[in-house]
């Protein structure tokens, strides 16, 4: 597991990793590569800036709103409301700042891997 981000990263940093993270994605997988290996590859190049979440969104070439949307609907088949479900809060998932109980089993079901692989 990656370690904790000692300080913030601002948001012209943020959006350089997400365009470095996601090129390799684009690379990885047009080499066949699996999911999993992707993201350790992410963690390792973005060693401290990326929490585990993070780089296996990033690992399936996804954004926020594909995570909170893929959530929506697989709350909706639970027969769930979940359209309050905010980009903010995805974040604050993904950034390992808040544990989300209820929402765990969905989340693992759309990275399709289990909750050790999210952090």
């Amino acid at each position: 597991m990656e370690p904790r981000r000692t300080r913030p990263i601002s948001r012209a940093r943020r959006v350089q990793i997400k365009d470095e993270a996601l090129q390799l994605q684009a690379s990885r997988r047009a080499d066949g590569r699996p999911v999993d290996e992707t993201q350790d590859e992410l963690l390792q190049t973005f060693r401290g800036e990326l929490a585990v979440g993070e780089a296996r969104m990033y690992a399936m070439g996804w954004t926020v709103r594909t995570v909170r949307e893929g959530l929506r609907k697989l709350a909706t088949d639970d027969g769930l409301d979940a359209s309050g479900l905010t980009d903010r809060e995805v974040w604050r998932w993904l950034r390992g700042q808040v544990r989300p109980r209820e929402w765990l089993p969905r989340i693992c079901r759309l990275f399709q891997c289990h909750q050790a692989r999210l952090g």
